[in-house]
């Protein structure tokens, strides 16, 4: 699962192939990434990452603390199966500007 701030445009699940981006010519970006070891909700980054195991019914740890941030939309698109937790599921949840 992917939250995207309001410095980043969110697009996903990623489709790329050669040269291309769901039809659009790929540009090269430079990407930051860090694995950290703190508390979710006091990061700030335009991404977070956090995982759902499969026949999860509620978000609990570091996806719970992020849904708790989200008002509750990560349980909510839990709630309508729109994220499963399957294995290589990505699901990419905006953040509207919400942080």
């Amino acid at each position: 699962m992917l939250g995207c701030g309001t410095n980043q445009d969110c697009v996903g699940p990623v489709a790329a192939r050669g040269d291309r981006f769901w039809g659009h010519p790929l540009e090269e970006r430079v990407t930051e990434t860090k694995v950290v070891a703190e508390d979710v909700a006091r990061i700030e980054a335009d991404a977070v990452v956090v995982s759902l195991f499969q026949d999860v019914k509620q978000s609990g740890g570091a996806t719970g603390a992020v849904d708790k941030l989200l008002d509750g939309a990560i349980n909510s698109l839990i709630n309508r199966g729109e994220i499963k937790g399957k294995f290589e599921e990505v699901s990419v949840v905006h953040t509207l500007g919400m942080s």
